[in-house]
């Protein structure tokens, strides 16, 4: 087998690859769930790294829909937070949303930040993010990107018009055609548009958007957060629940896409179990409607929103958590809870259909009932409760799943891999964009990897020289007779990529590209693996290691200390001989 060679781009990085950031959302921290709070999260983190990033958004009014207190005025407000300069516009929240007032509550921050956003354009930032919902501010993002040389980039959380059409928030065949045409040319216009699920990337590909400008941006959870719990939680003692009680959670944000009156139904039919409670944590425009059904139910507690500091606590007191979502919606959106729920190692129970990606992934790590059935949530319900084992194995493989998938820094770090990216390849026109856009995001994304490291590696048992990368290396002429070199800048290596390419053919390009891809994703655990050597690694901090890098580093990190204290063997052996 070869040795897989890295090659370090440089120490200092961030002296020529430093971003200036704009991203443009209606909702951002400290909005506790949803959109806000990841908005939040990612704004701090890139922060964290050493960006610069702004951000517009509306004072914060969700899930409760009633704006912050001390944010009624003045209604143009800018301020710090967590190292970010956030420039917060007003908006109109209506105290009863429907489909027409939500249209003009998003309205309302469209026209009121779009003053704001046109003077960041003086502001010149490398990359615009428009964070949708809200649509309607997409136009002006793409604009403040056009007019400050930067790439425009839309972020897709949910697919809000769909949804508004398919829940009748929304009605009509002619406004339904003509919105969803309008909405088809406006995603043309942006230079990247991601998602968050793999089903919502293909019906991004349904509505016109070429294969080269879609990205995958999921969701994530910080794993060291929340984390199985080696003792009870301290939510127990505090509602006063007994140890022998088991415990089915729902926390998150309370409305109608939700599907939440499935709840009340099956407790009314679990109502015989004394060793059972449902504990529903949170707010929106249904709660009371929820509590109302509830009614009478001894068996159903509810508590608010509680502060992210407890997070872990609070969905470490889940027995098993329930995912309930409405049919309509089920294919349209990624429960942003779902995240938390599978980084806490409970199992989940699902009511979706079986064709959608949430029962794609509950499926590993828990059961899917149909939505809306109350009498099957019941039945799922039960079997778990009495099933010990089955629980934790699920709960095991959900625990899993989280680490490989969905940590906050692997996750974020691919984002900021994308960003630079995008910011390093050319303005394309949209012919020529699905093959160009696809080479330099694989390429260029996988030079800044993790640990600051570009990794040249053979594929399908081809000499290293027919690798494109290490062409690239070999045109810097950054590699006399070594593997570990420091690059004092990075254009050399771009320069380099762009007339490599030029010689290509577009059929070789994309084969070499694709068995880079295949070759660096094989890498990626050694990667990990020789970056937690330089961190002066504690044998005896097993638990802390798994939370910051995952179980495959894990593994490999034991192969290659297995293999280092078999060669040291031999080594004494054959000396002593």
């Amino acid at each position: 087998m070869h040795v897989f060679q890295l090659v370090k781009l440089f120490d200092n990085l961030e002296k020529g690859l430093l971003l200036k950031i704009l991203i443009y959302t209606a909702n951002f921290a400290p909005e506790p769930t949803g959109i806000g709070k990841y908005s939040g999260e990612m704004a701090a983190w890139l922060a964290a790294q050493g960006h610069e990033v702004r951000v517009v958004a509306a004072p914060p009014y969700y899930p409760s829909w009633k704006l912050a207190d001390g944010y009624a005025w003045p209604l143009y407000r800018r301020e710090q937070w967590q190292g970010v300069d956030v420039w917060r516009a007003p908006i109109w929240v209506p105290r009863k949303p429907n489909g027409i007032t939500r249209i003009l509550h998003l309205l309302t921050f469209a026209l009121s930040s779009l003053p704001v956003m046109l003077w960041q354009a003086l502001w010149r930032p490398n990359i615009v993010m428009t964070v949708a919902p809200a649509l309607v501010c997409a136009p002006t993002g793409w604009l403040v990107a056009k007019l400050s040389g930067g790439k425009s980039w839309l972020h897709i959380q949910d697919f809000e018009v769909d949804v508004a059409f398919q829940m009748g928030l929304l009605k009509g065949k002619f406004l339904q055609n003509f919105v969803l045409e309008a909405e088809r040319w406006l995603l043309s216009w942006f230079d990247v548009v991601s998602s968050i699920s793999s089903n919502m990337l293909n019906k991004l590909k349904l509505k016109g958007v070429v294969e080269g400008r879609v990205r995958f941006f999921p969701n994530w959870v910080d794993i060291a957060h929340v984390y199985p719990l080696s003792e009870p939680s301290h939510y127990r003692e505090e509602l006063g629940i007994e140890s022998n009680v088991k415990v089915v959670l729902f926390s998150g944000t309370l409305s109608s896409k939700q599907g939440l009156l499935v709840i009340p139904d099956a407790a009314r039919k679990l109502a015989h179990r004394k060793d059972l409670i449902f504990v529903v944590c949170g707010d929106g425009v249904t709660k009371p409607q929820l509590v109302t059904a509830c009614s009478g139910l001894t068996n159903v507690r509810f508590i608010p929103l509680q502060p992210f500091e407890r997070l872990g606590q609070l969905l470490g007191l889940a027995d098993i958590h329930l995912l309930p979502q409405s049919p309509e919606a089920t294919d349209l959106v990624l429960p942003s809870k779902l995240t938390g729920m599978l980084a806490s190692g409970m199992p989940i129970i699902a009511t979706c259909r079986t064709n959608t990606e949430i029962a794609s992934i509950v499926s590993k790590c828990g059961v899917v009932v149909p939505p809306e059935d109350g009498t099957a949530l019941a039945a799922a319900i039960e079997q778990l409760i009495d099933n010990d084992e089955e629980r934790f194995l699920m709960g095991v493989q959900a625990r899993i799943y989280s680490e490989e998938n969905l940590a906050r820094d692997s996750v974020l770090g691919r984002l900021l891999e994308q960003f630079t990216a995008t910011t390093l390849a050319p303005r394309l026109n949209r012919r020529g964009s699905s093959l160009i856009s696809l080479i330099y995001r694989k390429l260029y994304s996988k030079m800044i990897a993790f640990g600051r490291y570009l990794k040249v590696v053979p594929v399908n048992n081809k000499p290293v020289e027919q690798n494109i990368v290490s062409e690239v290396i070999a045109e810097t002429e950054v590699l006399p007779n070594s593997t570990v070199v420091k690059v004092e800048t990075v254009e050399p290596v771009i320069a380099a990529s762009r007339k490599i390419i030029a010689s290509r053919k577009s059929s070789e390009i994309i084969a070499i590209v694709n068995q880079y891809e295949m070759a660096v994703s094989q890498a990626d655990a050694e990667v990990m693996a020789l970056a937690i050597q330089q961190l002066d690694y504690d044998d005896e901090d097993d638990t802390q290691l798994q939370l910051r890098f995952g179980i495959q580093a894990r593994l490999y990190l034991e192969k290659i200390r297995t293999r280092d204290i078999a060669l040291n063997q031999e080594s004494k052996q054959s000396r002593s001989n």
